[in-house]
């Protein structure tokens, strides 16, 4: 087993785990948006070669957390 993922899954869980039952719906909603840039990120270096418009992504995944509270 790769001992990058062993150790970030250690560290991440319990933070996930405070932030879900410690964080008001604004915490969550920066967690959640959070999470969603930095697998956009990764989806982005993957399909590096066809160069994406990053900025639409990386906005609507601040939007979309934020804007579903409102609705």
């Amino acid at each position: 087993m790769d001992l990058k993922r062993l150790s970030s899954a250690i560290l991440g869980l319990p933070m996930v785990i405070i932030v879900l039952l410690l964080g008001n719906k604004y915490v969550i909603d920066v967690a959640l948006s959070i999470v969603a840039i930095i697998s956009l990120h990764e989806y982005y270096n993957a399909f590096s070669k066809y160069k994406p418009i990053k900025w639409i992504g990386y906005l609507a995944c601040i939007l979309i957390a934020f804007i579903q509270g409102y609705i």
